[in-house]
């Protein structure tokens, strides 16, 4: 019974998150590919890992040295901030403002659930997790449906530019739910001993030899570096392939946006249907034999796309690898790090990130 009310609240900040979120999203994929070129997208692939690694290292300092609560209310603020900064510079027609928006969409895909899902384990315990964790994936997955299958129909009412400030309200919210959480678990979250004080210079050169250093020490971190890092090698490729092969079919920004509202909204409906019992499959399975399954398709999804290489097999390849992605092994990689020291978790999560 205690569970009941955490579970829901969290799974509220889910929904709010996922479903603006996917605004953001659709608008800066088809904005991007119609207004600036699907030929840049390499270029910006690169320029989004490279800013969103030191990126990621700036937040893994600020979370050694405050509450990871207070530091996930910031990052919601900021993203928020910055997409309502855009918003502002739109009507401008700078064609800067599209691969800057890329990035930040990507960030913001990439930072917030690292920072969301370290709450959750300090509000879970590890055999809470086993259990809940898919229905609050489930959650976050039912707001991204709803959200995505919203997006054509929003985009003509509030109009194309006007989707980025679903996501600025959307972010302010979630911080205004995320900063009520202490209070509605009844309980501090993570109240951090070791603030190290000082300046920040040279932290991120301490936070890196750490992680190293228990890298060296940990072979399941090992394994999960290599479990993260290949299929995280392999999906920008068929990302770009995917964005070509939607590029090459659909003439409009508007017929994009509607394609890309639609693949993900009904995706993300099936996504919910397997969620509701991928809990039991990885039980039943184990956590191990789960983490096979999406590195493995991508050897079906590449070979479809190689044999016949149009929006079918486009459509297959994305749906697949996602769908085993979200279902199974997010939620099996996740439980995983409960067997990291505390003190560690944060910090090892956003390296791997």
């Amino acid at each position: 019974p205690n569970e009941i009310k955490p579970l829901l609240w969290v799974t509220a900040i889910q929904l709010v998150m996922s479903s603006s979120a996917i605004q953001i999203n659709n608008f800066a994929q088809s904005a991007f590919l119609k207004r600036f070129g699907v030929q840049s997208l390499p270029t910006v692939f690169l320029a989004e890992a490279v800013i969103t690694f030191f990126f990621s290292g700036i937040v893994g300092i600020f979370m050694e040295r405050f509450r990871n609560v207070r530091v996930f209310t910031v990052v919601l603020l900021y993203f928020g901030g910055c997409i309502g900064i855009i918003r502002l510079l739109l009507p401008l027609k700078f064609a800067w403002i599209y691969p800057v928006l890329y990035i930040l969409k990507s960030q913001s895909v990439a930072i917030l659930p690292i920072l969301y899902w370290d709450i959750l384990s300090d509000v879970f315990t590890t055999q809470q997790s086993k259990r809940l964790f898919t229905l609050v994936t489930a959650g976050g997955v039912l707001g991204t449906t709803a959200g995505s299958l919203m997006t054509g129909r929003l985009a003509r009412w509030l109009g194309l530019n006007n989707l980025l400030l679903i996501f600025v309200v959307g972010m302010v919210l979630a911080a205004v739910l995320n900063e009520l959480t202490e209070k509605i678990v009844a309980a501090p979250l993570e109240t951090r001993v070791d603030r190290r004080k000082g300046k920040l210079e040279g932290k991120f050169i301490d936070n890196v030899q750490e992680f190293l250093t228990n890298a060296r020490q940990s072979v399941l971190l090992k394994y999960m570096i290599l479990i993260i890092a290949i299929p995280n090698i392999l999906l920008p490729i068929m990302d770009y392939q995917f964005n070509v092969v939607v590029d090459n079919h659909f003439t409009t920004e508007a017929a994009t946006l509607h394609f890309f509202g639609l693949y993900r909204g009904i995706s993300n409906a099936v996504m919910f249907i397997v969620l509701m019992v991928s809990g039991r499959i990885i039980t039943r399975l184990g956590v191990t034999t789960s983490l096979l399954f999406h590195p493995a398709n991508y050897f079906l999804a590449f070979g479809s796309l190689f044999l016949r290489f149009d929006i079918i097999s486009g459509i297959y390849a994305r749906f697949s690898t996602e769908t085993l992605k979200t279902t199974l092994n997010n939620p099996a990689r996740t439980v995983l790090y409960n067997f990291f020291p505390e003190k560690n978790r944060a910090l090892i999560r956003v390296f791997l990130r």
